[in-house]
């Protein structure tokens, strides 16, 4: 590894990104070369560094040159070896290096437009940056998309995206997004899948507006890209207390619900005979709400939209089962904790608590099933609980407040929660012991078993 002085790059292509260098793993490749954090990368062997994309594709060369500017414009070449695809160790502030394309729709359901003032800053960002898609699977409508992007997708392979598609018909499309620019897209799709780029869909449902006929011929037409197609995720429409000025809209009935399993049902069918795979998923809230129980494991294939919500409920049941053999009958040290969770949750959760209670002695778990009245209306999901809202609800009862309280980190973001309460403030506003564990049932039982 050698590094050197370098000055032979266009200055206008070292302002326009900034791939600024956050942390450089200890012991690294980066460390032993001599790049530190603050170290702008500028190219790696003369490619200009537009985002982690670049980044992923370039460093996995054997022989590299990367050029860095360090302090005020000092230009630094190192020339590093190492095995093919081996990283450098380096993570950056941002995936992408010059800014994140913003959404410009103004979507009848849009969830960002029904939040107050005052929230965590980051809830506010609202991106439309097929980079963040293939990064991170964040759903886009490709509204803000040029040829350029679309040429890059396909010639760098950036497969899958994720795609909110919510209705075929591009003047029904239109409307919802409220975008004179939401293109023909089945026709984006097309050269997407042409290109052998591969989708997953989602579509907001909203009751009178995309469902019933139009969502069928949804489903028809998204069945055509299959095998690119990787899943049509269908979830409800969330609305909360603070939508005043915003589209009149409303929630699935019990009723209307149970209307649409039985319009989902045959397509499940006829998908998994044709393609082996279910291919269209419905959000536990749907089969909540209608009462009907939820599909096996093997109808989600492998989850492909669990990060959407979708299976999240089965997936926590079944990973208990699996597990039932390493719940213990009796525990050394008696424990005895509340569980916050969501109305939601506590649907999905109330059987495996109670089991858990009558099948281990000395444990005793009090679910507390916390209702969202910072956003009102029907959020019910426990990711969208805020601070206040546990507080609020324990103190209902200050004297009974417990001893110790267990929250999901899905409600957290660094310890802090969506109203910007950490949890220490927390424990000090209850008096209690707060633990965090992660959302799933395995976190849960070594929590237990610790």
């Amino acid at each position: 590894m050698q590094s050197g002085q370098c000055c032979e790059i266009d200055e206008s292509e070292i302002n326009k990104y900034n791939a600024l260098v956050y942390k450089v793993e200890r012991g690294s490749i980066a460390a032993r070369a001599g790049i530190k954090p603050k170290d702008r990368i500028i190219s790696i062997n003369s490619h200009i560094m537009r985002d982690l994309i670049d980044y992923n594709f370039c460093v996995g060369d054997a022989d590299i040159k990367v050029l860095v500017e360090r302090g005020h414009g000092e230009l630094i070449e190192f020339e590093i070896e190492k095995d093919y695809e081996e990283d450098l160790g380096i993570a950056f502030e941002s995936p992408v290096f010059d800014s994140i394309t913003r959404c410009a729709n103004s979507c009848m359901f849009c969830f960002m437009d029904q939040m107050p003032e005052g929230l965590r800053k980051t809830l506010y960002l609202k991106d439309e940056d097929y980079r963040l898609s293939f990064l991170y699977g964040n759903f886009i409508t490709m509204t803000r998309m040029s040829e350029e992007d679309f040429e890059r997708i396909k010639s760098l392979y950036l497969s899958p995206l994720y795609i909110s598609v919510h209705t075929t018909n591009t003047k029904l499309r239109k409307q919802i997004l409220k975008s004179h620019k939401a293109e023909n897209i089945i026709k984006q799709l097309e050269e997407l899948t042409s290109a052998g780029i591969s989708i997953h869909t989602q579509i907001v449902l909203m009751p009178g507006i995309n469902d019933g006929e139009e969502l069928v011929k949804t489903i028809e037409d998204l069945s055509y890209f299959y095998p690119q197609l990787e899943s049509i995720g269908i979830v409800p429409v969330g609305l909360t207390r603070f939508r005043e000025g915003l589209s009149e809209l409303r929630e699935f009935s019990e009723k209307e619900a149970r209307a649409l399993i039985g319009v989902i049902k045959p397509y499940q069918k006829k998908f998994r005979r044709r393609f082996d795979k279910n291919l269209i998923y419905l959000a536990d809230e749907f089969y909540y709400k209608a009462g009907e129980a939820l599909p096996d494991g093997s109808e989600y294939d492998d989850y492909p939209q669990y990060e959407n919500g979708i299976g999240i409920a089965r997936y926590f049941y079944d990973e208990y089962h699996s597990c039932l053999s390493k719940i213990p009958s009796k525990i050394k040290y008696p424990k005895k904790f509340s569980m916050v969770t969501g109305v939601l949750g506590a649907m999905a959760l109330k059987n495996i608590v109670h089991d858990l209670n009558t099948r281990v002695s000395g444990l005793e778990i009090t679910m507390e099933a916390v209702e969202n009245n910072f956003f009102g209306g029907g959020v019910n999901v426990t990711g969208l609980l805020t601070g206040r809202d546990v507080i609020d609800h324990f103190m209902k009862k200050p004297k009974e407040i417990p001893e110790t309280i267990l929250i999901p980190s899905v409600m957290l973001n660094e310890y802090t929660f969506l109203d910007d309460i950490t949890v220490e403030r927390l424990k000090n506003e209850l008096s209690a012991n707060i633990d965090v564990i992660d959302n799933n049932f395995k976190s849960l039982l070594d929590y237990i078993l610790k």
